[in-house]
């Protein structure tokens, strides 16, 4: 049996690992990982933790694929797990690199956020002529000069609103 060494510490580690039982505790090898570059066997080294990871395919190309690790019916890891993501084999992992300029916070773009004031009065007045029973939504329709099914979308719209206290 051929021994290698630990990408993070030096230490001597037997042929098919890459990073010591030490270092591997220890999360130096997510670091170091990313600094080198290191391929990990999915085989011999599958990831510790869930997430998003740069996995390589048995034809070559190289994929975004999430770890998913097994877990037992109590909730515990048991140890493997499987990747998806990518409808093939895959063969090694990485972890995914800082892009340019940082990982940057994903800004909600929301169509209620969007909403023109105007429009969102059109609805609430919707809302209401429809909740005094006054009018049906095919009326409603007519009357604003939209369809049935738009009427009944903005109904439910603002229901969802007013039960999670957005109205």
């Amino acid at each position: 049996m051929r021994a290698e060494r630990c990408v993070c510490c030096g230490a001597v580690i037997p042929e098919g690992l890459q990073v010591c039982g030490m270092c591997s505790a220890g999360g130096q090898e997510d670091k170091m990982s990313v600094i080198n570059g290191v391929w990990h066997d999915v085989q011999l080294d599958p990831p510790q933790r869930e997430g998003s990871y740069l996995a390589a395919t048995d034809r070559g190309g190289v994929v975004i694929a999430h770890w998913y690790p097994n877990k037992s019916p109590d909730g515990k890891k048991t140890g493997g797990g499987r990747f998806s993501g990518y409808h093939g084999h895959i063969t090694h992992w990485m972890m995914r690199p800082v892009p340019p300029g940082g990982w940057k916070e994903k800004k909600e773009k929301t169509f209620r956020g969007q909403q023109k004031p105007h429009i969102r009065k059109r609805n609430l007045e919707i809302w209401e002529l429809y909740q005094s029973g006054r009018m049906t939504q095919k009326a409603i329709g007519r009357r604003y000069g939209i369809t049935a099914s738009t009427v009944h979308f903005i109904l439910k719209d603002i229901e969802r609103m007013k039960r999670h206290g957005l109205i």
